[in-house]
């Protein structure tokens, strides 16, 4: 009697059961769905910042990996185009705040290349600009002028230092997520290089990824020691995987609040494991 009330019963569960997983791997249909028409809108439009953004947001998430690598390779493609129409375009500072105004954001690495073609054609100039001296009108007419020169000189001199710290805060944005990213999409050779300069500046989650992959690789020493510089600037994601090598339980406070890789990070571990 008892087991012909209980098989109805588990027929419906399983019945249950399989409906919620129908509908699971619908949901999952219907996500690749839109973020394959995410890149399509994003291909269709002429622009370069918002492939960016769209890497930027979302790098960080393996569930985009699918839709990731074709983005950055459209987002270099288009920063090569534009490179390739500046080449062709006067070398001077009214073309590099052009440029800058424009593809600073999403093609640092680029507007640093023409920055340093001005940098070097200026030096060019400044050491082949050499006049007939005449004679000074005055001792005090030349001191001024002289003054005047090196005011101007200075001035340019802040100017360029303030252009050429703006470069840089962009070209570091870009290697932080470029590791983000090609950590995400499992380019590990790649995302090895780009991690290990934020990494050795202390981002957490660039010191996080490259204790990762010393895990993937097997070199379990060089895994213990970035997890640890990790867990010393807040990052709780690498207290786990340092308490899983070494036994130790952990309590950490996270400054990065966006850890969604890390479930795809253990899970490449155990297989490599």
């Amino acid at each position: 009697m008892r087991a012909n009330v209980l098989l109805p019963l588990m027929i419906v569960l399983g019945q249950i059961l399989g409906g919620c997983t129908v509908l699971s791997d619908d949901e999952s249909v219907v996500a690749a769905s839109a973020r394959l028409e995410e890149r399509r809108a994003l291909f269709d439009q002429p622009y370069i910042d918002p492939l960016t953004r769209y890497l930027e947001t979302h790098g960080d998430d393996p569930r985009y990996a699918d839709v990731l690598t074709a983005i950055l390779v459209e987002r270099d493609r288009r920063c090569a185009a534009i490179a390739d129409e500046y080449t062709q375009r006067p070398v001077n500072r009214e073309t590099l705040a052009r440029y800058r105004r424009g593809y600073l954001y999403s093609c640092p690495a680029d507007v640093n290349a023409f920055h340093a073609r001005v940098r070097a054609q200026d030096a060019s100039r400044a050491a082949t600009a050499s006049q007939p001296e005449e004679e000074p009108e005055s001792e005090e007419m030349e001191e001024v002028e002289g003054a005047q020169d090196s005011g101007a000189l200075d001035a340019s001199v802040a100017s360029l230092a303030e252009r050429d710290k703006r470069v840089e805060e962009s070209l570091e944005r870009r290697q932080r997520n470029d590791c983000y990213l090609l950590f995400t999409i499992r380019n590990l050779g790649e995302a090895r290089e780009a991690c290990r300069e934020p990494a050795e500046q202390g981002d957490a989650r660039a010191q996080r990824h490259m204790g990762s992959m010393a895990e993937i690789k097997g070199d379990r020493q060089e895994a213990v020691r970035w997890y640890r510089r990790a867990v010393d600037n807040g990052d709780a994601k690498a207290g786990e995987r340092l308490a899983a090598l070494t036994g130790s339980g952990l309590d950490v406070e996270t400054k990065d609040a966006d850890t969604k890789d890390t479930d795809t990070e253990d899970a490449d571990i155990e297989d490599a494991e």
